[in-house]
């Protein structure tokens, strides 16, 4: 990751410092998990649903941290208390990214991201230093932990943007403000929380929310797509299919 203080955390997620003496030291690692503790790391206690990482608060700041982040006080250790741990983590991860200076692809879609994912970075990593979501680590957390390993030595960057539900991929979009946006297909794969395909199409075209102003986003050619959704921002797409191509304005 890029050189951030405890200050300019502070600042971006709006916390409360709870005895943090020098917050102007440099924090050189992010981390969720309390075994990956290295130096000058912070540790965010995640809240989830078979575990809580305000249980391993005590062990982070013995084996190093310098601060913990929470949700609520934990004895007199260093730490800034939050609303919600989740949103601290992606705030970090979206002011990390800030500082990243070369492109960035989006890819979400119902079924085949993440081959997509590896053959654009490889293909992009044959010229540009190349950092990548690892497997299908596709989520808030995922897609934060991805963000967070950007740093000088990379110069392009393929983020992949899973959901299961209406407004996960904006939040994810916002976060990781793309250059470039490929939806890889519609289909059924949310219909269980979703209802319908429409919804679904909703729900991907999301990835517009963060994507800076002369971005260009990537679809399979579907009259519905664009005879259904209408945009208020113009941003250049780039529509495909078997039998032709072509650039257009949504």
């Amino acid at each position: 990751m890029f050189t951030l203080t405890a200050y300019n955390i502070l600042n971006a997620i709006n916390g409360t410092n709870i005895n943090i003496n020098n917050i102007y030291i440099n924090v050189f690692n992010i981390t969720t998990n309390d075994a990956q503790i290295t130096k000058n790391s912070v540790f965010v206690a995640i809240k989830g649903k078979n575990f809580d990482g305000h249980s391993f608060v005590k062990n982070a700041i013995l084996k190093g941290a310098l601060f913990a982040i929470t949700e609520k006080k934990i004895a007199n250790f260093p730490q800034i208390v939050v609303k919600n741990t989740t949103t601290a983590l992606l705030k970090i991860a979206a002011l990390n990214r800030s500082l990243f200076s070369g492109k960035l692809a989006a890819i979400t879609g119902s079924v085949g991201k993440t081959t997509t994912k590896d053959m654009l970075a490889q293909i992009l990593s044959s010229s540009f230093k190349t950092l990548k979501t690892h497997e299908n680590l596709n989520n808030e957390i995922g897609v934060s932990q991805t963000l967070l390993q950007l740093d000088p030595k990379f110069t392009a960057a393929v983020i992949e943007m899973g959901m299961s539900n209406l407004g996960e991929i904006e939040t994810l979009s916002k976060t990781s403000s793309p250059d470039i946006g490929i939806i890889t297909n519609i289909g059924s794969s949310h219909i269980k929380f979703l209802k319908t395909k429409e919804n679904v199409l909703k729900a991907k075209l999301e990835i517009l929310a963060g994507m800076k102003k002369k971005s260009t986003t990537n679809f399979k050619r579907r009259r519905r797509i664009f005879a259904k959704n209408k945009y208020k921002k113009p941003r250049s797409c780039l529509l495909w299919n078997k039998k032709q191509t072509s650039n257009i304005f949504c």
